[in-house]
């Protein structure tokens, strides 16, 4: 998929991503492409154009929200991942500590500046608590690595694309074991 600015490139005919065929007469650099893993069982990736730029031929530019309801919530979820990453790269194909441009650290989200080491990643924002109930009962855990000896509520952060609901079930199982 491929991004300008905040807008997606679909195909007009039936707002579904183009192919790569279509993708690939663009002329993107293939450096710019990043995986975002698989939708369907086919293997996705993720870049920016220029703004400005003009999309593919039978292709338009939509922003995301306008896509709410009008695509599926796995394919606008795919996509939201999709410009979080895109976005994230764009921003910083320099280290924002010297300015040199920064390279992709292989195996990894993140890039590296080879001239002062700074790593960035996509930033992770807060995402959920959730209490689990049984009855009168309640699911608190207290973690091996904090300082106190408190017991909380369940809770975590959002990996760039996943849903609330998703990191409920993964902080769920890292932090207590239960599916």
């Amino acid at each position: 998929m491929v991004f300008c600015g905040d807008s997606l490139m679909v195909r007009e005919s039936d707002l579904d991503f183009p192919d790569y065929d279509t993708l690939t007469d663009l002329g993107l650099d293939p450096q710019r492409f990043l995986p975002i893993g698989l939708f369907g069982g086919v293997y996705c990736q993720t870049a920016w154009l220029a703004p400005g730029s003009p999309p593919a031929p039978g292709c338009v530019f939509r922003k995301l929200r306008s896509l709410f309801g009008a695509i599926n919530d796995e394919l606008l979820a795919v996509a939201g991942r999709g410009y979080q990453i895109a976005e994230w790269a764009r921003t910083h194909r320099f280290c924002g500590v010297c300015a040199t441009p920064a390279v992709h650290v292989p195996g990894e989200r993140c890039v590296r500046c080879p001239s002062c080491g700074h790593s960035a990643y996509p930033r992770i924002s807060p995402a959920m608590m959730v209490l689990i109930k049984r009855g009168d009962a309640v699911l608190l855990a207290r973690h091996n690595n904090s300082p106190s000896h408190f017991f909380t509520a369940l809770a975590g952060f959002l990996e760039a694309g996943e849903s609330i609901e998703d990191a409920v079930h993964r902080e769920v199982f890292e932090e207590v074991g239960l599916k």
